[in-house]
């Protein structure tokens, strides 16, 4: 399938190679290692010859992320996929987000990353919001599971937990549920250093800990039972916190020019 110019994916090329690498593996592998029977990635020259350096085809990994969002007969009848806004758009809507066609893909993102926090929370048991709270220094004492479930959103913004925080904590998470076991090791040390990086103190441990998983542990295993979403889902999460990473770096950069 060609490229579609889509201004929502050109930044993939100043994205980093770890993060690169987990979107590759979306896209090439099952979470059991075997390869995906409907992925081309791996079939163009240019990939086999710069292979796994993604940014020298970051084009065609775009390629495919539009080939994945579309139906599988519309784009062998059309020859191609979709810009990647109308897989972004599938999945919200699966996920019970209402928008208006005006908002940014960036803001869309963000929404998105909220809400599935926000669901993930509401499936922790008892034992994973105390430890939750305690992470996060609440006093478990301030709100019952109820009360805790209604102010979910006072607690993000209380906890200063930023769309950038939101992205690492999904994407980690996700990634150790959703990529292929020969590539967990050096995909989630990357994840790991990369959070490290950007977060200092409490919020850096229960993004790279095993707190971590309790997010979305419940919400993936269960959309990942959806075949029609058991690849975009993921691969939306992944690109939502890159973006997020990719703005940032280029911001640094801005500023100490």
């Amino acid at each position: 399938m060609p490229y579609i110019s889509d201004p929502d994916l050109t930044f993939l090329q100043y994205s980093k190679q770890e993060d690169l690498d987990v979107l590759v593996n979306y896209i090439t592998k099952l979470p059991s290692g075997k390869k995906r029977f409907n992925s081309r990635l791996m079939r163009y020259d240019r990939v086999q010859e710069h292979f796994p350096n993604h940014k020298k085809y970051w084009n065609l990994i775009a390629a495919e992320i539009q080939n994945f969002g579309g139906h599988i007969f519309a784009n062998f009848i059309t020859g191609k996929g979709v810009p990647y806004r109308h897989m972004l758009e599938r999945v919200c809507k699966k996920s019970g987000i209402e928008y208006t066609k005006d908002k940014s893909t960036e803001k869309l993102e963000v929404m998105l990353l909220s809400k599935i926090l926000m669901d993930s929370m509401q499936k922790m048991d008892a034992s994973e919001l105390q430890n939750f709270m305690k992470e996060m220094k609440i006093n478990p004492h301030d709100y019952t599971r109820k009360t805790l479930s209604n102010d979910i959103k006072k607690i993000i913004r209380k906890e200063n937990m930023k769309p950038r925080v939101i992205g690492v904590l999904l994407a980690s998470s996700v990634a150790k549920l959703a990529i292929s076991k020969s590539m967990k090791y050096s995909i989630l040390k990357g994840l790991k250093i990369g959070a490290h990086k950007l977060f200092l103190g409490k919020t850096a441990a229960v993004l790279t800990g095993p707190l971590g998983m309790a997010f979305t542990t419940a919400w993936v295993l269960n959309d990942l039972a959806r075949p029609d979403y058991k690849i975009m889902t993921p691969i939306v999460i992944q690109i939502a916190y890159m973006r997020i990473a990719t703005t940032e770096k280029m911001q640094l950069i801005c500023k100490a020019a």
